[in-house]
C-alpha cells in the first residue's frame, strides 16, 4: 500500500471511450503507434488502463445479468484463452481458468450490488506486471432492489495483472477484505429472508384460492382473483415434453394464468395432491415440494403411484406473483400413457424407490454434497472406470438410486433410473455428452430434516450435434444416509423441452438405403454371412465399433423376411456431413454391411423437414445403443410413398405447414398406429416412413389404414413392407410389451374422474 499512488497521480489518463479489442486489433493498434517505439511495459500499461477504464464504465449501476452479459461481450479480448485466476482470499484459485469461469466466480461476489462510482489507478510493477487499485462506492440490494441499511460504503480491491509476450492477461490476482463483504452478504440474507416470509404467506393464499376453485371457469370473479394475486406480466411456465397434450406450455399474464387453471380444471385431477413443504429459494423465492397421482379426466386413467414435483414461485415488491415455474420428477414420464385413448399405449411404469430418512446433520450432508460436486467437476467421474468408481464410492452408497428420467422422443438414455456406483458412472457418461461450460450451483437449502435441495443452472449444448439446448435450470434433491448419497432425484426445469430438438441432427446427416439382392443365390450367401457374424459376438462388436469410429451408425434395419431375397431398408446416421458419393463409398466398401457384394445399395439422402431419431453419437461406442430395446406388442411396417403426380406433391407440401402433428399423433395412436420416422428424400418424392401397429396385423390390413381416410395423404401411392422382427433393428416400441416390475394405470370412467377432480379441488 505504501507504494500506491493517490488517484490524482495515475500514470495514464482515463479514456472517455474505453474499448475492448480482438487479438489482431490490439496488435495492430499498439504495435503501430508511435512508429513501433512503444516498449513492452508501455503496451501492457496501456492495455491495463483500457481494461480497467472499461470495467469502471460498465460496472457503474446494478450488477445483474445484463451487466455480466456486457462484460462477456467486451472484456474477453484482454485475456489469454486460459489464465490463472486468484480471487479472495478463498474465492478462487484456478490455474486453467477461462473467461466464462471467471464470470461464474464474479457473479457470486458482485451480484445484486449497486455501484455508485468506480475509480481506479494502474501502476507498473515491472514490464509484465501491472498493479491496479480500484475503489467502489457501493451498496447491497435486497430482492426488491431496495438498498440494505448498513451495507453502503467504500470497498477497495487490489489486482495484479500479469501479461505474456502477446500482451494478454495470463494471471489475474485480485484481493479485498473478504470478511467484510461476507458480512454484507449475511445482512442481504437477513433482508431477503424477511421477504421470503412474506412471500410464503402469499404463496399459501394463492394455493388456497386455487384449491377453493377461485381461479376456475365456474367462478365469475376469477379475473378479479387473478388481479389480486398475479402481476400483470406474470409468467406461468408449465412446459413439459409431452407428446399428447398441448396444455403444458408457457402462459403469459393474468389471462394466461387463468387459461392454465382452466386446462387443469378440465383435464387433470389430483385427488391426493399435497404440498409437503415450502423452503427459501434465492432472493426471497418460494420453493414448494409436493406430490400427487395425476388422473387424466377425459380417459379416467390415473398414475398408480404418487409423483413428486417442485414449484419455484417469485413475487414483486407489491406482493404480486411474477412467475410460477414447474419442475417435475422422473415419474411424470408416464403421463402420455394416461392421455392416450388406446389401452395398448402403456409405458413401463416402474415405481421409484421411496426416499429414505436423511442424516440429521445438514452441515455434514453438505460436505458430502460439495465433495461429490467437486469430484464430478474435476472430471474424475469420466476418467478411467476403476479410478472413477473408487471416487464415486466415497460419496455414493452401494445401493444408491438416482432418478434422472425425462420424456424424450429422440433418445432412450433418460428413460431409466441409475442404481449403485456403476449407475452413477453411466449417468456421468451421459452428462459428458453435453457441454455445460457455465454450470453453476445457484442455491442450496435444507429440505425436510437433513435433505438437500440444490438449484443447478447452465447453458447446454449437445456435443454430438453442436445444437444449443439453451440456458435452463433443474432442481437436484438428495438424501445423505450414513455419510453417503443414497437417494437422488433430478427435477428438470421447463427449459428441458428443448432437449429433443438439440439431440436431433440435421437431416443432411441421414441416409435411407434400400438393399436389393443381386440374385436369390446372393441373398442366401448374405444371410449366411450375417448369421455367422451375429453368432460371433467379438467379431460383431469389432464391426460395429469400426463403423462407429468411421462416423457411421445405423438406426434401423428392416428386412421383410429373413433368409429370403426380399428388399431390405436401413436408416443410417453420419457423424459428419458427407456427400451422397462419400456415403455410397462407405456402404459399398469393406466396412459396410455387405463386404461380399451380394446387394445393390440404393442410397438416398434425407431432406430437410424429415422426422428423425436422435443422434447415436451422443454417447461413446460402448454405450451407443440400449441393451434391451422395448419390444412391441404389434408389428412394424416400412412404407415407400410415391406421389401420384407433380401436382399432388405440391398440394402435399403446401398442406404440411398447417398440420397439428401432436393432434395427428394422438389420433393415430387411438386408431392403433404410430409413426416413428418420416424421411422425404426429394420434393418430388419418394418418402420413407416407419410405422408401428398395436396388434400383429398383415400387410393388407395396414395397407387399408395407410390408403384410407385416416392415412397420411390421398396424394400418395403407398408401397407397404412388413418388417421381420426376428432379424430387425427397430426403435423402442410405442405399444410395448410390459416388463417385469411394471404396473398399469388405475382406471376410472371419465364421469367418475370428473367427480374426483371436483372433490380434490374442494379439499
Amino acid at each position: 500500500r505504501s507504494s500506491q499512488r493517490p488517484l490524482s497521480a495515475a500514470r495514464t489518463s482515463h479514456d472517455d471511450q474505453p474499448r475492448a479489442y480482438s487479438n489482431q486489433t490490439q496488435e495492430k493498434l499498439f504495435f503501430t503507434q508511435n512508429n513501433n517505439e512503444m516498449s513492452s511495459k508501455d503496451i501492457n500499461l496501456k492495455l491495463a488502463e483500457e481494461a480497467m477504464a472499461l470495467q469502471a464504465k460498465i460496472g457503474v449501476g446494478i450488477v445483474d445479468a445484463d451487466m455480466f452479459a456486457e462484460f462477456a461481450s467486451k472484456f474477453p479480448g484482454f485475456f489469454s484463452e486460459k489464465f490463472h485466476l486468484i480471487m479472495g482470499p478463498g474465492k478462487a484459485d484456478n490455474k486453467e481458468c477461462s473467461f466464462g469461469d471467471m464470470m461464474g466466480v464474479a457473479k457470486k461476489v458482485f451480484d445484486a450490488i449497486k455501484n455508485k462510482s468506480i475509480k481506479h489507478v494502474v501502476t507498473p510493477v515491472d514490464d509484465n506486471t501491472m498493479s491496479v487499485q480500484m475503489i467502489f462506492d457501493s451498496v447491497y440490494l435486497d430482492a426488491h432492489g431496495d438498498e440494505i441499511a448498513g451495507t453502503e460504503g467504500v470497498y477497495e480491491f487490489t489486482t495484479l495483472l500479469t501479461y505474456n509476450a502477446d500482451h494478454k492477461i495470463v494471471s489475474w490476482n485480485q484481493t479485498w477484505d473478504t470478511a467484510r463483504m461476507d458480512n454484507m452478504r449475511e445482512l442481504e440474507k437477513e433482508a431477503n429472508h424477511k421477504i421470503f416470509e412474506r412471500n410464503k404467506v402469499l404463496f399459501s393464499e394463492i394455493l388456497g384460492a386455487w384449491g377453493s376453485g377461485a381461479f376456475n371457469t365456474t367462478n365469475p370473479d376469477a379475473k378479479k382473483v387473478a388481479e389480486k394475486f398475479m402481476a400483470e406480466d406474470c409468467v406461468t411456465d408449465a412446459r413439459y415434453n409431452t407428446a399428447n397434450s398441448t396444455g403444458f406450455k408457457v402462459y403469459e399474464g393474468r389471462e394466461g394464468c387463468l387459461e392454465w387453471c382452466a386446462f387443469l380444471e378440465k383435464t387433470w385431477a389430483m385427488p391426493d395432491y399435497s404440498i409437503l413443504g415450502v423452503y427459501e429459494g434465492p432472493k426471497g423465492e418460494c420453493w414448494a415440494t409436493g406430490s400427487a397421482s395425476p388422473l387424466h379426466i377425459p380417459t379416467g386413467k390415473q398414475m398408480p403411484f404418487p409423483c413428486e414435483f417442485i414449484y419455484r414461485v417469485g413475487f414483486d415488491k407489491e406482493g404480486k406473483c411474477t412467475y410460477f415455474k414447474f419442475y417435475n420428477s422422473g415419474a411424470f414420464v408416464y403421463m402420455d400413457s394416461l392421455v392416450s385413448e388406446n389401452e395398448a399405449v402403456v409405458a413401463q411404469m416402474i415405481p421409484f424407490p421411496e426416499r429414505p430418512v436423511a442424516d440429521k446433520d445438514f452441515a455434514k450432508n453438505l460436505e458430502t454434497f460439495w465433495g461429490n460436486m467437486q469430484a464430478w467437476g474435476s472430471g474424475v467421474y469420466n476418467g478411467p472406470k476403476g479410478t472413477a468408481l473408487e471416487t464415486i464410492e466415497k460419496f455414493w452408497a452401494k445401493d444408491c438410486v438416482v432418478d434422472f428420467r425425462y420424456p424424450m422422443n429422440t433418445t432412450s438414455v433418460l428413460d431409466k433410473p441409475f442404481k449403485g456406483p456403476e449407475g452413477i458412472f453411466e449417468w456421468c457418461q451421459i452428462l459428458a455428452g453435453w457441454d455445460m461450460p457455465d454450470f453453476d450451483v445457484q442455491h442450496v437449502v435444507e429440505c425436510n430434516e437433513g435433505e438437500i435441495l440444490a438449484l443447478f443452472q447452465f447453458t447446454n449444448t449437445v456435443k454430438a450435434t453442436g445444437k444449443l439446448v439453451g440456458n435452463y435450470d433443474c432442481v437436484f434433491r438428495c438424501s445423505v444416509v450414513n455419510g453417503k448419497i443414497a437417494h437422488a432425484t433430478m427435477h428438470q426445469g421447463p427449459g428441458a423441452v428443448a432437449l429433443d430438438a438439440a439431440h436431433t441432427p440435421d437431416a443432411n446427416k441421414f441416409f435411407i438405403v434400400e438393399h436389393e439382392f443381386r440374385s436369390p443365390e446372393k441373398a442366401e450367401e448374405w444371410w449366411k454371412n450375417t448369421a455367422e457374424l451375429f453368432s460371433d459376438a467379438e467379431k460383431l462388436n469389432a464391426t460395429n465399433k469400426k463403423q462407429f469410429e468411421l462416423g457411421f451408425v445405423f438406426h434401423q434395419f428392416l428386412p421383410q423376411a429373413a433368409g429370403t431375397d426380399k428388399k431390405m431398408q436401413c436408416l443410417w446416421e453420419c457423424k459428419n456431413t458427407v456427400t451422397k458419393e462419400e456415403f455410397q463409398q462407405f456402404i459399398d466398401g469393406p466396412y459396410g454391411p455387405d463386404a461380399t457384394d451380394c446387394v445393390i445399395n440404393h442410397v438416398s439422402p434425407a431432406m430437410q423437414g424429415a422426422i428423425l431419431p436422435g443422434t447415436k453419437f451422443f454417447l461413446p461406442y460402448f454405450q451407443a445403443a440400449p441393451e434391451h430395446p422395448i419390444r412391441t406388442k404389434g408389428s412394424f411396417f416400412w412404407v415407400k410413398h410415391d406421389f401420384k403426380s407433380p401436382e399432388s406433391a405440391g398440394e402435399f407440401w403446401n398442406a404440411m405447414g398447417s398440420l397439428d402433428f401432436k393432434a395427428i399423433t394422438a389420433k393415430n395412436n387411438k386408431l392403433g398406429f404410430h409413426n416413428h420416422t418420416f424421411v422425404p428424400v426429394a420434393p418430388e418424392g419418394p418418402m420413407f416412413c416407419l410405422w408401428e401397429s398395436d396388434k400383429d396385423i398383415s400387410v393388407e390390413e395396414f395397407q387399408t389404414f395407410v390408403d384410407g381416410p385416416d392415412g397420411p395423404s390421398p396424394a400418395l401411392i403407398n408401397h407397404v413392407h412388413k418388417t421381420d422382427l426376428s432379424a430387425a433393428a427397430v426403435p423402442n416400441a410405442k405399444f410395448s410389451v410390459p416388463v417385469e416390475g411394471a404396473v398399469l394405470p388405475l382406471k376410472e370412467v371419465p364421469d367418475t374422474a370428473a367427480v374426483t377432480a371436483n372433490q380434490a379441488m374442494a379439499a
